[in-house]
């Protein structure tokens, strides 16, 4: 199912820009001087530096962090590390995997930051170490403060939670400056496919349900009646 969500729109986006990329090739090579619209109205504005350039530094860098914890995961279930009657296993991967990848969160992060031509690298880092994990930590005490107040027997004792916190200061943290520092010495630079507009482009105003909480909304109601039903 989450495949299919993916895949679907993905096919429809590519097919689309390939017939713009023909078409727009085809009135170069036969002189027509027809209304710029679509892909030809607003390429010299898509590849513009971003407004908050450490925040998708960061995403990037988290995100980067995640599939590679997502295919660690994977292959390690493909060996048969992990057994349906030990969910312990599975959990303590997850944590392991996640605070030895925590450098490849910093390299991307740092690296990418600095080819946006981004100055506060230090700031970054702090944002793509607390993007993920902060949210996460912020949660799981909530749960389990309320798992405690029921007294159910599957609330974490305070000595795991304190040997979690331990890793991430002791493990994560320096690992993700490691390679924050690395991303910092990369020399490799950010080469847009096509020029860039010196001046933004205004962009006219939209309905209400273009809006950025609409458009949320939708977006997560889709994958959330997929999964509840």
């Amino acid at each position: 199912m989450v495949l299919l969500l993916i895949g679907l729109p993905a096919t429809v986006l590519m097919r689309v820009l390939r017939n713009d990329f023909l078409k727009y090739a085809y009135d170069e090579e036969s002189g027509e001087n027809l209304v710029e619209t679509g892909w030809k109205y607003i390429h010299g504005d898509v590849f513009r530096y971003p407004r908050f350039k450490s925040l998708l530094a960061a995403a990037l860098g988290s995100g980067a962090q995640l599939f590679t914890l997502t295919v660690f995961i994977f292959i390690l279930a493909l060996v048969g590390m992990f057994y349906p009657y030990n969910r312990v296993a599975h959990f303590t991967a997850l944590v392991t995997i996640y605070a030895l990848t925590s450098g490849i969160a910093g390299y991307t992060s740092t690296s990418f930051y600095c080819q946006l031509e981004g100055t506060n690298c230090i700031e970054n880092l702090l944002l793509v170490g607390c993007l993920f994990y902060g949210p996460l930590f912020l949660t799981f005490c909530f749960l389990n403060t309320v798992v405690i107040l029921y007294n159910v027997t599957a609330a974490l004792p305070s000595g795991t939670i304190l040997l979690v916190v331990l890793i991430w200061a002791l493990v994560t943290s320096p690992l993700l400056v490691f390679g924050g520092i690395s991303g910092m010495d990369s020399k490799a630079q950010f080469q847009a496919p096509c020029r860039t507009n010196r001046y933004p482009r205004e962009i006219p105003p939209m309905p209400w349900y273009r809006g950025t909480v609409p458009q949320m909304t939708l977006a997560g109601f889709l994958p959330f009646s997929a999964i509840y039903v």
